[in-house]
């Protein structure tokens, strides 16, 4: 198994590693590692009490969320708002301090760009989502190498032209 670091790593820091679910309330994560696994997780979120800990169980409530909003059929019909909850989730992923699925994210962007053929916006969010995929799986990821041929043509991606009209679409 590889793993590659996305920030520098001082003697001394904690790695963690995720074994469970990331957008549920601390109280489930718990019980689904104890059935799984048979373990209590102690990780910086798990280890949260007080406001800290139910601010953190709403933000990763919130991130699943926007995820099954954007997931829903038909969300990228509106851009403006599937923009914004793709904002939104990307927000809250930094302020709870997950790198997990931020380039996911960002590649919604590069996806409702591309099917409503805004080759501006669909580099500008591939820019983005590279960035957030070097911290996630490195350069080296399929993913990355993927994002970084839309980021150089834009009507390669699969879903260039999906929508029949032209619109223009948020930068990140």
């Amino acid at each position: 198994m590889r793993f590659v670091a996305g920030v520098d790593i001082a003697p001394g820091d904690e790695l963690e590693i995720t074994y469970g679910p990331l957008y549920e309330p601390r109280d489930e994560r718990q019980q689904i590692l104890r059935d799984m696994y048979g373990v209590d997780c102690e990780c910086r979120a798990c280890s949260l009490s007080g406001d800290a800990q139910l601010d953190s169980d709403r933000r990763r409530t919130s991130i699943r969320t926007v995820q099954q909003r954007i997931s829903t059929p038909g969300a990228m019909m509106k851009p403006d708002n599937f923009v914004a909850l793709v904002k939104e989730g990307l927000a809250l992923l930094l302020e709870e301090g997950l790198f997990t699925g931020a380039s996911a994210l960002a590649y919604d962007g590069v996806q409702a760009a591309a099917a409503w053929s805004d080759i501006e916006a669909t580099r500008a969010w591939a820019v983005k989502a590279l960035k957030l995929q070097e911290l996630e799986g490195g350069v080296e990821s399929s993913d990355y190498k993927m994002v970084k041929k839309v980021e150089r043509n834009p009507k390669l991606h699969q879903s260039w032209g999906g929508y029949r009209t032209p619109r223009a679409v948020p930068r990140p």
